[in-house]
């Protein structure tokens, strides 16, 4: 992954399963995001050990208010089907990636996910700004026609397209950066987990 190692661990650290952090710098180099994530991560080869076990790091459960506790609920998979042409690299992790209440409610709480990061060993494929679909009305788009969770939804859920070229083979974990409407931000992480195959 060809980046800036100290923007990302400023990220990381000022981000890591605290509610009340500010929002840290767009880890980005040169400041840009790349719009409509999702389809546009990036894989590194090693992400770097300290990377690595900062993201292991984050927590899997945290409060998002006095009254709701929160966990992921990834479903990642992999298309190990036949391809024409025939693929040059092990196929794309796909899925969703839900943020579920363990107490309380999500519905209303305007959360949203600006980053998240797939790794696998020392590697590390992440994007920004990762495309909404609401579980149980995929369909749901706001006022301008981009893909939204509803507001009264009890789960947010983001979707992974094209992800890393990884395969089915091994097991990754998931790590996403949460920010509240109040403008504070933290990261929560679903544990290693195997990769489901489909055809």
């Amino acid at each position: 992954m060809q980046r800036s190692m100290a923007a990302l661990l400023v990220l990381v650290v000022t981000g890591c399963g605290r509610s009340g952090d500010p929002i840290p710098p767009d880890p980005v180099e040169g400041g840009s995001r790349r719009e409509g994530a999702g389809l546009s991560g990036e894989a590194g080869g090693d992400g770097g050990s300290e990377l690595v076990a900062m993201l292991r790091g984050a927590p899997t459960e945290a409060a998002l208010d006095a009254t709701t506790r929160v966990e992921l609920a990834p479903s990642m998979w992999a298309d190990v089907g036949p391809s024409m042409p025939p693929r040059e690299h092990p196929p794309a992790i796909n899925g969703l990636v839900k943020v579920v209440a363990t107490q309380g409610s999500l519905a209303g709480k305007g959360i949203a996910i600006d980053h998240v990061w797939i790794v696998k060993g020392n590697d590390v494929w992440e994007a920004t700004d990762p495309p909404e679909s609401d579980s149980q009305d995929p369909a749901y788009t706001d006022a301008q026609g981009v893909a939204r969770n509803r507001p009264d939804s009890p789960e947010f859920t983001i979707a992974l397209r094209a992800g890393p070229p990884w395969g089915a083979e091994g097991k990754i974990f998931v790590v996403v950066r949460i920010v509240t409407p109040g403008g504070t931000a933290f990261l929560l992480r679903a544990p290693e987990q195997p990769i489901a195959t489909v055809e």
